[in-house]
């Protein structure tokens, strides 16, 4: 795995092709990550209160929205970690947070999946095209450990391409999603466990799981799709570009948060949501 000092391209290619994943890798200061869970708090204690906005608070694309995400979207250790799997033309196709309450909680609407996903292909549903040119980067703001809900990965599963997934057996928790159609070997899984301000990042086709929260703490983690400016969505669909040029770009532009216009802010954020909900696929292979 990956020291937490510079990123070594040549290492974080090599685990990359291998394993589908390569962590940990340092990408903010304690004290940034902490500073980015503030405002990522505090924006969503403004969020519940605005109706639509609430309920699909830190999906996608929050960093149309808010400062601290789009500081987070634009953080240099990021992209470079990003650069080194894609190359120097970056797209960054979406934005999630990942926050997994305490197991006495009650979930509210805008927690997602509040306890975990079922072991799964992230390309299932993206439609971009090739899913060997994208990865997720998921950033801890908080530890992440096997007992908090972490990711988990099953090294190598990237290799078998495209996998086919469907609801578990009537019974199981649905709210867990579509599970992988193989046979999981659950003792090679690997847990991501991570410090604040570390992230791990892996292949879209690279199969992993998450689990419930049984600690008193919330576990959150921010995940940033990013791909390189070749890919093409399957649908007409919009991204932000963060590094490089947007000459070979086969996505509609979006524009990186500037304005103080709320009004302003908030239709370009519900512009670009509508676009990716009508370009995602939900239905499953």
């Amino acid at each position: 795995m990956q020291g937490r000092q510079n990123i070594n391209a040549l290492r974080v290619r090599t685990e990359m092709a291998a394993q589908g994943f390569s962590f940990p890798h340092r990408v903010l200061s304690k004290r940034h990550a902490s500073r980015l869970l503030t405002g990522l708090r505090a924006s969503r204690t403004a969020a519940a209160s605005t109706g639509d906005l609430g309920a699909m608070f830190g999906v996608m694309k929050p960093h149309l929205l808010f400062e601290w995400a789009d500081e987070l979207a634009h953080a240099d250790p990021i992209l470079n970690l990003a650069e080194a799997a894609l190359g120097p033309k970056l797209i960054l196709w979406s934005m999630d947070v990942f926050a997994r309450g305490p197991a006495a909680a009650t979930p509210d609407d805008m927690t997602i999946a509040p306890r975990g996903f079922e072991w799964h292909q992230d390309s299932t549903y993206s439609c971009l095209s090739p899913a060997s040119r994208v990865v997720r980067i998921w950033v801890a703001l908080t530890k992440t450990r096997p007992e908090n809900g972490t990711l988990r990965y099953l090294p190598g599963s990237h290799l078998l391409g495209d996998l086919t997934h469907a609801l578990a057996e009537h019974g199981a928790d649905k709210s867990r999603g579509e599970r992988v159609q193989i046979e999981i070997d659950e003792g090679k899984a690997v847990a991501v466990v991570l410090e604040p301000g570390e992230c791990t990042m892996h292949d879209l086709r690279t199969v992993h799981e998450s689990n419930i929260n049984r600690t008193d703490r919330e576990r959150i983690a921010v995940a940033l799709t990013f791909a390189s400016a070749d890919v093409r969505p399957r649908r007409p669909d919009s991204a932000l570009v963060v590094r490089g040029d947007a000459a070979d770009c086969h996505f509609m532009l979006e524009e990186r948060l500037r304005t103080d216009d709320g009004a302003a802010r908030m239709s370009s954020y519900l512009r670009a949501i509508q676009t990716r909900l009508s370009a995602l696929d939900f239905t499953g292979t």
